[in-house]
């Protein structure tokens, strides 16, 4: 799932009339709103960790967040000195407090896609306390209730302060605390059971009914019951056309990475480059296939050091 939260979240970033206004009022750019994938990686972080607590313990839940910024500080400090060098520095403050506002997470003025981490860290070390919460709920309550701070927060998001990354939180509880009750309920398996004795194009159909909807009802109060579905549906299809797992799987091990490097591809780096291709799919292929060979290239220096500084704390 995280393979595919990474493909969507190319295509939204590359298609978007809000990001690019040639493609207002047109199919791709009505796709590119639809594909928000910020509450896919949410719900799919909720899931997640509300495994980590069903077994009692979380030691990693500092090192997780620590793992998650030094990959961030890595690849903005590298691709901030390629675009001062390609580019210009006009973009940047170079300010001691705008670095560590950057640094921090508190703002995203140097690569606005990151803006969730700060608030997803604070969910993460907050998950124990969160579930436990929640777990003495009824579900159906406990969904109410996160939606509610949901909805207020989007209403408060029309005010320039609350724009902060740190109350960014409250938007993102919401899809965490229910993929959290999704993984409390074992829906996902649960309706793959089911799936699994029906006609795989049934599944498929169903997907494609899915994306219709969410094509045609767009609007961020639906979107995590969107992608809770196409979890579910997705899932059961993976586990049935072998290659697509795989492919996924290979995806998501680059996710975080690709997340980090992708916009400055498509925004900073090679914007002109890339919309000059003109076709869709050979700019979606190119985003993709370059942010994919740099994650590579990176890797080969990021996963010894994040064993050489992680590991060996950890093993303390």
């Amino acid at each position: 799932m995280q393979g595919i939260g990474i493909v969507t979240m190319i295509f939204y970033h590359l298609f978007n009339p809000s990001f690019h206004s040639d493609y207002t009022h047109t199919l791709l750019g009505n796709i590119g709103k639809a594909c928000n994938p910020v509450p896919l990686y949410c719900l799919l972080s909720g899931y997640g960790l509300y495994k980590v607590y069903q077994h009692g313990k979380d030691q990693h839940r500092i090192s997780r967040c620590l793992r998650l910024y030094f990959c961030f500080w890595t690849i903005t400090t590298l691709f901030v000195l390629a675009e001062c060098l390609l580019v210009g520095s006009q973009r940047f403050a170079f300010s001691l407090d705008e670095i560590l506002l950057n640094l921090t997470g508190w703002k995203d003025s140097y690569y606005p896609p990151a803006w969730f981490i700060l608030p997803y860290c604070i969910l993460s070390v907050a998950a124990f306390g969160i579930f436990k919460t929640t777990d003495r709920l009824n579900v159906w309550t406990a969904i109410i209730l996160a939606y509610i701070v949901y909805v207020i927060s989007s209403e408060m998001n029309h005010y320039s302060w609350f724009g902060l990354n740190i109350f960014q939180t409250l938007y993102i509880l919401f899809p965490f605390v229910f993929g959290g009750i999704m993984a409390k309920t074992d829906i996902i398996n649960k309706c793959h059971k089911t799936l699994d004795t029906k006609n795989i194009w049934i599944t498929i159909c169903l997907l494609a009914v899915l994306l219709i909807l969410r094509y045609y009802i767009y609007t961020g109060a639906v979107i995590s019951f969107f992608w809770a579905g196409v979890v579910i549906l997705a899932v059961s299809l993976a586990h049935r056309i072998k290659w697509s797992g795989s492919m996924l799987l290979f995806f998501g091990k680059h996710s975080l990475n690709m997340w980090m490097i992708h916009a400055w591809i498509c925004w900073y780096l090679f914007k002109t480059q890339i919309y000059n291709i003109k076709n869709p799919l050979f700019m979606f292929a190119s985003v993709l296939s370059i942010s994919l060979v740099i994650s590579m290239a990176l890797n080969v220096v990021l996963i010894p050091l994040n064993k050489l500084i992680f590991d060996r704390n950890e093993a303390k």
